[in-house]
């Protein structure tokens, strides 16, 4: 390829990237800008970190990465279309290149199976035919690509702590639409960053690599973490190819607050995440009420089976409920099984900080079971309604 060329995908890769208005668009573009060395990355460290973006649907999460896929000489992949772990393996086996799949919403635990072994470990995708064939077929590859998903909403997989431990969660809340952004896209050519990033780094050894990334000064809130130390490093070594290949400065530190986070417990992540829905979170149209929208708690949030009510001043506050055998549920689908149990204390102490009015105590409470209400009071924690409702603004709704 020429140099003039190479300066016109410099300059189109360029104009892009500054057009694109998503939330965390430097650290996306670094990660993929480090991606095709995270096998040998994890050779070394035993961490291939996977990039997933989270938030509610228009925020522009699907069409940015498509857009990079392509600079890389690759697609997007649907994650339903992977419906078991051989299929997946069988993806992950087939380049450097990153395996982008969008909408794993629905996808199953055995996405978790696989993450966990092969981002820590090098695995192999093995399999052979079946019937008097097999003896002919025969597959046995190392998974070498690193893994980028998007969802609108999580599957309850992503809650397990072996998830969290391997992944960069970035919520992306909303879009700054700049004009001129589709049609940088389309000037893209297929496969030019990938040609660019080759150019430049060809030469490099395994060990060259190794001393890149040792190089890579980390910020001291991160360091004692050596997972979240390489983790970081990794972003660092995109953000200095994108300034060699592109003369393009990178904005990292932005992540900085989503590697802090995995360093939390379940409860706490959980919690975290329950302040994402309760401000973004699933709508749900009260077709009886033009004045608002209900957001209701979704994803790891069990939505409440209970409700009830408290007064203040002779004023009844209106309440969804969690009582023990409630937070026992919840956390069973975010932990698991095989951990202490929550108290209602427990829960009450993370909460209070991010809903306002929440009470813990005996209350009167109806209890909604197959359209049948038993009242009763009993010990529960108590958030107010109103911390799920937001005013309606003037949108359309097709039904």
């Amino acid at each position: 390829r020429s140099r003039g060329l190479g300066d016109v995908y410099k300059r189109q890769i360029k104009n892009f990237i500054y057009l694109t208005g998503i939330k965390y668009r430097d650290a996306i573009v670094a990660f993929f800008f480090a991606s095709p060395f995270l096998s040998v990355i994890r050779d070394i460290y035993n961490i291939m970190p996977v990039l997933t973006l989270q938030g509610p649907a228009n925020t522009g999460k699907t069409s940015f990465l498509e857009a990079l896929a392509y600079l890389l000489g690759t697609k997007t992949k649907n994650a339903n279309a992977l419906k078991s772990a051989s299929r997946l393996e069988g993806a992950l086996a087939s380049s450097t290149l990153p395996v982008i799949l969008d909408d794993v919403t629905n996808t199953q635990e055995h996405f978790l199976d696989v993450i966990k072994s092969y981002t820590t470990l090098e695995s192999n995708f093995q399999r052979k035919g079946a019937g008097l064939s097999k003896q002919y077929y025969s597959v046995d590859k190392p998974l070498l690509a690193p893994l980028v998903m998007s969802c609108n909403h999580p599957p309850v997989w992503f809650s397990e702590n072996a998830f969290i431990e391997r992944a960069v969660l970035l919520i992306i809340e909303d879009l700054e639409r700049i004009p001129g952004w589709m049609d940088a896209k389309e000037k893209l050519r297929f496969g030019s960053l990938l040609s660019l990033i080759y150019d430049e780094t060809n030469d490099l050894t395994n060990k060259e690599i190794k001393k890149l990334i040792k190089a890579i000064e980390v910020p001291k809130d991160l360091k004692g973490d050596s997972r979240l130390e390489t983790i970081y490093r990794i972003f660092g070594l995109g953000k200095q190819l994108a300034k060699q290949i592109l003369d393009m400065d990178l904005n990292i530190s932005e992540i900085l607050p989503c590697l802090k986070r995995t360093r939390l417990t379940s409860m706490e992540t959980l919690i975290s995440l329950m302040e994402y829905q309760k401000d973004v979170g699933f709508l749900n149209i009260n077709p009886f009420d033009d004045e608002e929208l209900h957001f209701h708690p979704t994803g790891w949030v069990k939505y409440p089976i209970l409700e009830g009510h408290y007064k203040v001043d002779n004023r009844k506050i209106d309440c969804l409920v969690w009582n023990v055998n409630n937070i026992r549920d919840l956390q069973d689908q975010f932990e698991g099984k095989n951990t202490r149990r929550w108290t209602l204390q427990d829960f009450y102490i993370k909460i209070v900080k991010y809903f306002d009015g929440v009470r813990i105590g005996i209350f009167y409470t109806n209890v909604y079971l197959n359209d049948y209400i038993a009242k009763k009071n009993q010990k529960c924690i108590m958030i107010p309604r109103v911390n799920f409702l937001r005013k309606k603004e003037r949108i359309r709704i097709k039904f």
